[in-house]
């Protein structure tokens, strides 16, 4: 994966989640406040919060780091599907028809950057035990190429507990989970 589409992969990651998600934390009240901490791989705490959604979102998120900085947007459709991607300076990355979390088997979608680059993916999803695994393909001259795999673990409002994945481009990996504050 390029450097230019890493950011909002991992960004991504992190909050792709639940149907019931915005539902969730706007029913509880927490619109500008942290509504939900997870930790990384690094040790970093991030705070999700529910914010107003733009024109074509059912739900909107902000991910920030523990100084208040915004790390992410995230737009949704009606079924908590990741619908926009907004990263710090402004870029909007715009998942047509989404970006497929959450769909078992094969789901298709195109990522659009804010130079109107598309670029194609395929998502494999399948289930092993109460975890989501998935396999992710970019489309490159023709074929889909490996790019990046992971497991998913929901709590049992369908909000993300825990991720983790390896880029396979670089070998990276990654994960974060939530955490209770007290």
């Amino acid at each position: 994966m390029s450097a230019g589409r890493k950011a909002p992969a991992l960004a991504a990651g992190l909050l792709r989640g639940a149907a019931a998600a915005g539902l969730c934390l706007l029913a509880m009240g927490l619109s500008r406040e942290p509504g939900l901490v997870y930790e990384d791989d690094q040790g970093n705490r991030l705070a999700l919060r529910a914010v107003p959604p733009a024109e074509g979102e059912v739900t909107a998120f902000e991910l920030v780091n523990a100084a208040g900085a915004l790390i992410s947007r995230f737009g949704k459709d009606a079924e908590g599907r990741l619908i926009t991607l907004g990263v710090p300076g402004g870029a909007v990355y715009r998942f047509a028809p989404h970006d497929c979390e959450r769909v078992l088997g094969i789901c298709d979608y195109t990522m659009t950057g804010p130079d109107g680059r598309e670029t194609r993916y395929q998502r494999v999803t399948g289930r092993e035990g109460g975890a989501w695994v998935y396999s992710l393909f970019e489309e490159r001259e023709g074929s889909f190429v490996p790019v990046r795999i992971g497991t998913v673990s929901y709590d049992k409002n369908r909000l993300p507990l825990s991720e983790t994945w390896t880029d396979l481009e670089n070998a990276g990996t990654g994960s974060y989970r939530r955490i209770d504050v007290p």
